[in-house]
């Protein structure tokens, strides 16, 4: 923290202040509106918490822009199966649902329905992760601008792990595609946890297969389901603001919000 220059305070919901770095020349009121109308200041700093022996990620919004790739096939399944497809807004709102209980909201769904939400959701979700899943290469799936960056600045004896309310196997997919996927010591998705996010499980599993208590590691997501995963499981929590959520409903769920991949750099 010792590069940043100015600082402000920007009150939560749990009246837990949150600190958002930013250099010289940026005003404490340009700052705060460029966070909450999601635009980008142009100098920002605050690195990732000092003393973590683990990062792990969130996959989509956080590490890649793969909206364009998950939008067209969430229609291309939704009117493959005779339902109306549906808007941006839509989708985002979905995001944070594992895939098949975000699709079977799509259709107008919820969990009242009970086995009807789970046996639709779980047919067309299937048929995304097929079509979704061979369509991942660095162009559908490529990493944000400074993501590559900030993995690369992370010390070695860090460990690093992902965890998506994905596919795991299109976790694997993106990080293949990326090269980066070497650098990441553990790779799980909703398909292969107890239980997806906002429950704590498939953190709680990263952090043990790490080797790492979970007060030892910081979860890094966009979505609020991500902060609410990560303080359940005890881990620390840092939210981006590049994804598919506005800062504004990530605040309350997440410890710290940053605005740009290399204002986390641990250079």
């Amino acid at each position: 923290m010792a590069a940043c220059t100015d600082s402000f305070l920007l009150p939560c919901r749990n009246s837990l202040p949150r600190i958002y770095h930013t250099e010289a020349g940026a005003s404490r009121a340009v700052a705060k509106s460029c966070i909450m109308k999601q635009e980008v200041p142009v100098t920002y700093k605050g690195p990732l918490p000092r003393g973590k022996k683990a990062v792990i990620f969130d996959i989509d919004g956080t590490l890649c822009d793969s909206f364009k790739l998950a939008f067209s096939a969430t229609n291309q399944v939704l009117t493959n199966n005779n339902y109306q497809p549906i808007d941006e807004e839509q989708y985002h709102y979905g995001s944070r649902f594992t895939t098949p209980e975000r699709l079977a909201t799509h259709v107008g769904l919820s969990p009242i329905d009970g086995e009807k939400f789970k046996e639709v959701g779980s047919l067309l979700g299937r048929e995304f992760d097929q079509l979704y899943i061979g369509l991942v290469d660095e162009t559908t799936a490529g990493f944000y601008p400074g993501v590559h960056e900030l993995v690369a600045s992370i010390p070695a004896h860090v460990k690093i792990g992902a965890l998506t309310n994905a596919a795991c196997e299109y976790a694997e997919a993106v990080l293949r595609a990326n090269g980066v996927r070497e650098r990441f010591e553990v790779v799980h998705g909703a398909d292969d946890v107890p239980a997806p996010k906002p429950k704590p499980d498939g953190l709680l599993l990263c952090c043990h297969e790490l080797g790492v208590e979970p007060g030892d590691a910081v979860y890094i997501g966009d979505s609020p389901s991500d902060g609410r995963a990560a303080r359940s499981a005890g881990c620390s929590s840092i939210a981006v603001t590049w994804g598919a959520n506005k800062a504004s409903s990530l605040i309350a769920s997440f410890d710290t919000l940053v605005i740009l991949p290399l204002s986390m750099c641990c250079c």
